[in-house]
This record gives structure tokens, C-alpha cells and sequence, in this order.
């Protein structure tokens, strides 16, 4: 609930616990939210693969979004098993994401349906792998929150068209509830949910100008406008696109 009040439309689950003890707890939370709010799965790591193909026919049936890194990354055999088995997107090269040529072939031998994707180490392969997974007709999305307080990849989620989602930091707002870093995502269905990207990152960083920013109008001219402020503030503005 406090995701909603920010403006957050979905909430990625971890658990740890195992498969069978996995699904009483996706169908509660589905339960829960109800129908219209995304759901995403990461147990990281957690499955073999009987319990990562059993988890993931109940997220089919639960309309989760993607199963993410059920199980190691050495296992690509498995993962292909997986995703021939399964309708939902499986989203592995976590671990691989920071190798775009590594990470390219595992979707070219059907190991994973999405590519995950990082700028720590610059913007240029996150564009690469993003122009890459378009022509395979699939999406990139972005690990993390980013650097500088979750701007970085609120920007490149802007400018890029086959991005679903970007991680959410840590804020609070009003009434004092916070939302864990890390715990949701906003997906990316018009041009408003683009420009929210940005207030909810804004909401979690500690200038009083981006603060101020995270509750102004999701206008492209007053985002622009507001830009050079950040200068001052040690922040490098990346252009923006509200496609």
C-alpha cells in the first residue's frame, strides 16, 4: 500500500525458502493486491528445476509478469529446459549481465526470454543489450536502482522502449511510510508512468530541489526545465524521451 501511494505499480517478491513453501505465499500476495497490480518472482536461486517448472505454471496461472533466477547460472541447459517449458518470461543472466556478448547468447539458445541489465559500468552496453534484445523482439530490464540516488536508470528507462521497469529507492512520503529500496517497480504504460519513473526516484534522494522535483508536475518541458539545478548538485542530467 505504500508503493501505491508513490505511485509504484508493482512489487517483485524474494524468497528463499523453496518451492513448496513458495506457492501458499504467491497466491496470498495475489490474493492480496488483487488482479490489477503487477507481480513479479525472484527466489533467487532457491529451485532445481522440477520446483522452478511447478512454480512457474502456478505464476502463469497467478499472472505473474517473469520467474527471475530460480536456480544458478551454470546450468544453461537447464534454463533452456525451462523456457521451452514454461509461457511466462524467464529472466536469468543476472550474474552475466555486466558480458553483453555472453549475455547475447544466452538468448539466442533460448536460455532466457529477457536480458537483465546494469549501468554501473557505463550506459553504452545497457543500449547495446537494449537494441539487441528489440531485434530479438524481447526487453532489457534494469538491475537495481542505479547510481546517483536512482537517476541514472530512471533516465535510461525513459529512452528505452522495450524497458519495462525500473527499481524503485528508498522514500518516504506524507504520513511517514516507506518504501523498502529495492522492493518495487513501475511498469511503463504511457507516457505519465515514464515521467512517475522519475518523481518516485526523486523521492528518495536528499536535495531539497529533487525532492521538490519528485512532487512536480510529470510535464517534459518542466522536467527539462529543472535539468541544469542538478549541476550544482553533483548530478550530470541525461537527456530525456517521453516516448
Amino acid at each position: 500500500e505504500a508503493g501505491r501511494a508513490v505511485g509504484i505499480g508493482a512489487y517483485k517478491l524474494h524468497s528463499y525458502k523453496g518451492g513448496k513453501a513458495d506457492i501458499p505465499l504467491l497466491r496470498a500476495v495475489r490474493q492480496a493486491v488483487g488482479t490489477d497490480y503487477t507481480l513479479l518472482h525472484d527466489p533467487v536461486c532457491s529451485y532445481d528445476l522440477r520446483e522452478a517448472i511447478e512454480v512457474g505454471h502456478i505464476l502463469e496461472e497467478l499472472d505473474f509478469v517473469w520467474l527471475e533466477e530460480p536456480f544458478h547460472e551454470q546450468r544453461m541447459q537447464q534454463y533452456q529446459q525451462l523456457c521451452q517449458e514454461l509461457t511466462i518470461p524467464v529472466m536469468a543472466t543476472e550474474m552475466l549481465m555486466y558480458d553483453i556478448d555472453i549475455s547475447a547468447q544466452w538468448l539466442i539458445h533460448g536460455a532466457t526470454d529477457r536480458l537483465r541489465t546494469n549501468a554501473r559500468n557505463g550506459t553504452t552496453q545497457v543500449l547495446k543489450l537494449a537494441h539487441f534484445a528489440e531485434l530479438h523482439g524481447t526487453n532489457v530490464e534494469l538491475n537495481g536502482q542505479g547510481g546517483l540516488f536512482g537517476l541514472l536508470h530512471a533516465h535510461l528507462g525513459c529512452c528505452i522502449d522495450n524497458a519495462t521497469s525500473t527499481r524503485a529507492p528508498a522514500s518516504s512520503k506524507g504520513d511517514g511510510a516507506r518504501v523498502r529500496s529495492g522492493a518495487c517497480s513501475t511498469p511503463r504504460s504511457s507516457k505519465a508512468a515514464t515521467w512517475s519513473r522519475l518523481r518516485v526516484c526523486l523521492a528518495g534522494a536528499p536535495s531539497g530541489t529533487m525532492r521538490s522535483f519528485a512532487a512536480a508536475s510529470s510535464n517534459r518541458a518542466e522536467v527539462l526545465r529543472r535539468l541544469p539545478r542538478w549541476r550544482g548538485q553533483g548530478a550530470t542530467p541525461v537527456n530525456c524521451s517521453s516516448r
